[in-house]
C-alpha cells in the first residue's frame, strides 16, 4: 500500500490546491528520503527528531513546520 499517494488523494478530495498538494508532495518526499525507512517503520520520536532537525537548519519556528 502506497500511503504517500493515498495521502496526496486525500488533500484532493478534501479541496487543497494543487500548489499545496505540490509543497507537501516534495517536503514529505523530503522527510521520507532523510528517515530512510519504511512508512510503517516511521515512529513519532523519528517524526519529532526531523522536525528539530529541519527547525535547527531552517532557523524557523514551529509555526512554518507545521
Amino acid at each position: 500500500m502506497d500511503y504517500f499517494y493515498m495521502y496526496l488523494a486525500t488533500l484532493r478530495m478534501a479541496g487543497r490546491s494543487e500548489k499545496t498538494i505540490e509543497h507537501d508532495k516534495l517536503q514529505l518526499g523530503l522527510m521520507l528520503h532523510a528517515l530512510a525507512k519504511p512508512v510503517q517503520e516511521i515512529t513519532a520520536e523519528d517524526l519529532f527528531t526531523h522536525l528539530a532537525q529541519c527547525k535547527a537548519i531552517r532557523q524557523v519556528g514551529n509555526r512554518y513546520l507545521q
